[in-house]
Parts: C-alpha cells; structure tokens; sequence
C-alpha cells in the first residue's frame, strides 16, 4: 500500500541538524509517511546519526552529490508517496500534529502549502505568512518556502524534477514552472509546517547575487517582459524620495494593481 507521504532530507556534514530534524519528524503523531535521508558523503559522524535511526528510515544513501537539487532529485526517484515534503537538515517541523493537520481532511491539491518560522542560532527570528491565493505579483516578488510545500509525487514524473542549472533557487523555479506553465491545483494550510534553518545556502549573504542573477531568468521565462519591468521599476520607486509623497504613491500603487491584473503569465 502506498504511504501517503515521502518525507526526504539532504544533508551534508550536519549531523546536529540531521539528528533535530530527524527527532522533529518522528515525533509526529501522523505516521503513514517513509522516510529517506540522502546524504552528500559527509565525514563529520553524520552516517551515525543515520544508523543510530535506520530501523526507522526506509532508504538512506551516502555519497558525493552534484549539489543540493541533485540530492533532492535523488530522493525523489526513491520515492514511493502520494506527496513529497522536503526537510532539510537542520530544518524541523513546528510541533508533533504538523502532517496530521496538514492530511486529517484527505487533501487531494496538487500542490498543499503552509506557512513557515525562521531561526537563526538557536532563536526564532520571524514568521513568513503565505497567502490563500497566490496572484502572478506574489510570484514575481515571493518565494513560498520550500519547508512548507507538499507537492504530489506525479507532478514530478509529469513535469521534470528539480532544474540543476539554477544552484540556489531551483525550487523556485519548479513552482512557478508548474504553476505558470501546467494547470495545477493548491491549497493554503494557515498554520506553521517547519522551522526554516536561516544559516542555509540560499541565505547567505555571499549569494544575494547569485541569487538575484538566477531569479531574473527565472522572471525571463515565465513573465512577460513588461510585467518585470514594470516590478523593478516599482521596486527602485520604493526607495525613492518621490514614494514619500502621498499623491504619487496611491498612483503607483493603483498604477501597479492594474497592470498585475490585466497582464498575464507567459504560459499556464
């Protein structure tokens, strides 16, 4: 019988985290998900937090990875699992009745997601609050994190996995890959999914360019050129002495909402 659920964490020479996020996960009071660890040839004892668990992980592998999205894909080709939930080493769910929360109604979205906490050293930093519907701006400007998305495990066999050329933000570019260009379904759940680990690669402050460089193709592909301009522009104004006056900052902003309505995405 197939589990309701693929859980799979990537880990690299973390074996705290590993061992948090491992504990977080089989604390849940939902229980019909398999567990799969990939991780990328660590040599820093984190095979035996892997074997101190292994009655409990249905697959685990240790060897060199080309990179995070490379390890991601990995887990998914081992899944067997109705949806995918992906929790990074360090990461950790935000209480014991998250799954059970998230399954109790028999969902059948393509895509389910809720909301996520960032720490940093050990201490909660903030709260990122997704919304119900998601608009083409909210997907230009925001990403939904990664921790807190259930994705069906056919999305991938329908449309690809994970895109290695994008070292940062492929995740990213998966959801709005699906969303723009295949018709999919969601589901908002408003309540906490993870802990998001803010010491990640994507959050290091080294790779804001990358980062930046990566999400602009992203916007390339699957928004319309004016669409960006129009964003970056708005973005630029936002900082500007000129957005401190009240008559031109309703313009804008009625100037924006406008555009964002009536132009569409590339490709749904």
């Amino acid at each position: 019988m197939m589990s309701k659920l693929s859980v799979i964490t990537i880990n690299f020479n973390n074996k705290i985290g590993l061992e948090k996020t491992i504990q977080s996960l089989f604390s849940q009071t939902f229980t019909d998900f398999e567990y799969i660890v990939i991780d990328g040839g660590s040599s820093d004892g984190s095979i035996d937090v892997i074997n101190k668990y292994s009655n409990k992980i249905t697959y685990w592998v240790s060897e060199k990875d080309n990179g995070i999205y490379d390890a991601l894909n990995k887990g998914i080709a081992k899944s067997t699992g109705e949806y995918c939930y992906f929790l990074n080493s360090g990461d950790y769910l935000s209480n014991k009745d998250v799954f059970w929360n998230v399954f109790k109604n028999k969902p059948s979205e393509d895509i389910i997601y809720g909301d996520v906490s960032m720490e940093m050293d050990g201490i909660i930093t903030g709260h990122k609050l997704h919304p119900d519907k998601l608009s083409t701006y909210y997907l230009l400007t925001e990403v939904i994190a990664h921790q807190a998305q259930f994705i069906k495990r056919d999305l991938f066999q329908k449309f690809g996995n994970y895109d290695l050329k994008y070292k940062i933000v492929s995740d990213y570019e998966l959801f709005v890959r699906m969303f723009f260009k295949h018709t999919i379904s969601t589901k908002h759940v408003p309540s906490d999914i993870a802990v998001f680990n803010l010491s990640g690669l994507s959050n290091r402050k080294e790779q804001l360019a990358q980062i930046n460089v990566e999400r602009n193709t992203i916007h390339n592909i699957y928004f319309p050129k004016v669409l960006t301009m129009i964003y970056h522009s708005y973005a630029k104004l936002l900082h500007s002495k000129f957005y401190k006056i009240p008559a031109v900052a309703s313009v804008v902003k009625v100037f924006r909402g406008f555009a964002f309505y009536f132009i569409k995405p590339k490709a749904k």
